[in-house]
């Protein structure tokens, strides 16, 4: 089986992936509902900004009519859509709640656990919602860049904002040729091809350097004070919470929206053989779209057993070396980023990320552990 006949046999639709953007939705999501049912919902969350430390932000959730999920179950994007704007109104009224006990109301709760049950993901906001299906072209006729992406819903209303869910998109639609390029190494393994082993690993470190290098977008365009004091608080992990009408148990230790949701990197671990033992990222795979998560599956299914073996035998470790340092290289800038978003503004008080996890700990663990990977003399 030759490559291109290879390729041409996997359905990259079915498991949510363009050959031109990778995980990022290749077409722009939809922005406005298209049902009239959604519109108080869509307008509430657009005045976000204005509205969510008001005194009476409580009420205004609680006034809106439940949506009927059944008008437009069979509307994918428009199902996006409606659990987008429920997770930005339901993160923001479980973090202005007083009591020690979160309860969310029925007329939205029960909309977007509905929402969440049928997309298979837990009911809070995920990078799904506040990147993937949240974000628009300024000019249409440029190019797919952080600098020509808006956030359509955010909770400050400030660039900042937008431009850290909009880099954090960049860095994944850079990694679009990675996706391919692992299946290529598989193959290539597979037919002890060197020419096409080479290609891949070097494919694959290109991909990831450019993401590296577009991280330091976030320290251009992001004050660490606007993030940390502003909206990070949103998309925070939740400790504990009551869906009303939909869950008399509640829903406990849910994520928060976090990078590490990124199934780019996931399937980048699956793909070489990187196992973490990491329990937070082994539940993060349920906080994927779902078609996501089954080319993670398929990846991790379709990985010769004896992947590193044979790059040794082709003689191909310099390459692979140079796509595992350019994996570690992300790794450590990402940790450094975090570190300096949060660490910083916190006085080193906060030591937790908005997944829920220790940064030290969880950073020092998956660096250890890509490191080992390592071709050593």
């Amino acid at each position: 089986m030759n490559l291109a006949r290879y390729q041409s046999l996997i359905n990259w639709g079915t498991f949510g992936v363009s050959k031109v953007s990778g995980f990022v939705p290749e077409v722009q999501p939809l922005q406005v509902p298209k049902h009239k049912s959604l519109f108080p919902h869509y307008e509430l969350a657009k005045s976000l900004p204005s509205v969510v430390e008001s005194e009476n932000f409580l009420e205004l959730v609680e006034a809106l009519p439940r949506t009927n999920i059944a008008e437009f179950i069979h509307d994918y994007e428009h199902i996006e859509l409606a659990t987008v704007i429920h997770a930005f109104l339901v993160n923001a009224y479980y973090c202005r709640i007083n009591s020690e006990k979160k309860v969310i109301p029925s007329n939205v709760g029960v909309p977007f656990c509905e929402l969440s049950e049928y997309l298979d993901r837990p009911p809070v906001l995920t990078i799904v919602n506040c990147e993937y299906y949240n974000w628009s072209l300024i000019d249409p006729n440029q190019n797919f860049h952080s600098e020509n992406l808006q956030a359509n819903f955010t909770f400050t209303g400030t660039s900042d904002e937008s431009q850290f869910y909009m880099v954090a998109n960049y860095v994944d639609y850079l990694g679009t040729p990675c996706i391919f390029s692992i299946f290529d190494l598989h193959e290539a393994a597979k037919k002890c091809d060197g020419n096409l082993a080479k290609q891949s690993l070097e494919s694959i470190a290109s991909a990831l350097n450019h993401g590296s290098d577009a991280l330091n977008y976030i320290y251009r365009r992001v004050d660490k004070s606007v993030f940390y004091f502003g909206f990070r608080k949103y998309m925070k992990a939740i400790d504990e919470v009551v869906f009303e009408g939909y869950s008399k148990e509640p829903f406990r230790k849910i994520m928060g929206a976090s990078a590490v949701q990124s199934p780019l990197f996931r399937f980048l671990d699956y793909g070489i053989g990187i196992d973490h033992n990491d329990e937070m990222l082994t539940t993060i795979l349920a906080y994927l779209k779902k078609e996501h998560r089954n080319l993670i599956v398929h990846a991790n299914q379709n990985r010769p057993h004896n992947l590193r073996e044979v790059v040794k035998e082709l003689k191909k470790e310099e390459e692979w070396n140079s796509m595992i340092q350019a994996l570690i290289r992300f790794r450590k800038k990402h940790a450094a980023l975090v570190k300096n978003y949060i660490l910083g503004p916190s006085g080193e008080a906060d030591l937790v990320g908005t997944g829920g996890s220790n940064i030290d700990f969880f950073f020092e663990n998956i660096i250890k552990r890509t490191s080992k990977k390592l071709f050593t003399n």
